[in-house]
């Protein structure tokens, strides 16, 4: 099984518009894993339970945690950290760059510090087509949807056109 992560994360503009995206592999059992949300002193938040399957695409189910979804779910500020973990192993803890990054002092994430992972502005999110290992500001937020690429898609990179099963580590994408 891969590692849970962070495909896309909406903090500002207030609950109902924020929203934390998780992707699992397809057919996971996600009861033992937990979102935790810090606040800046690195106290515990929220611990909430993974959300609702929302999708399943490319062998990826996708669950969002949001005010629908989720009615007790507050939202995110740009003050704040968020972590997933399954039965206690975390397997990222984020914050964002608007602000320092933030230790935890409770938590599954405890002692830990948070790893920045960009800043996205009012009506913009933060989304990963890597896997979460790198995060880009999204203009237009689609909670609910991965980035991902047929097999046959050519990307462009500073070699020339190759087909997306082609591309190696190291390789470099033009954008």
């Amino acid at each position: 099984m891969t590692d849970p992560y962070f495909s896309e994360l909406k903090y500002l503009g207030g609950p109902t518009l924020d929203f934390i995206e998780v992707v699992v592999d397809g057919g996971t059992n996600v009861a033992n894993i937990t979102v935790t949300i810090y606040n800046p002193n690195g106290s515990v938040r929220s611990a909430n339970p993974l959300g609702v399957k929302v999708a399943t695409i490319a062998g990826k189910d996708v669950y969002v945690i949001d005010t629908t979804n989720y009615p007790t779910f507050t939202g995110l500020g740009k003050r704040d950290a968020i972590s997933i973990d399954t039965g206690g192993t975390v397997h990222s803890f984020v914050s964002f760059n608007d602000r320092p990054a933030v230790t935890a002092t409770a938590g599954p994430a405890s002692g830990s510090t948070s790893t920045q992972i960009g800043q996205a502005g009012s009506g913009q999110s933060l989304e990963t087509s890597d896997g979460g290992a790198s995060h880009i500001t999204q203009t237009t937020p689609n909670s609910g949807a991965i980035p991902c690429f047929v097999r046959g898609t050519h990307i462009e990179t500073s070699n020339g056109g190759v087909k997306v099963e082609d591309l190696r580590a190291g390789d470099f994408l033009r954008i």
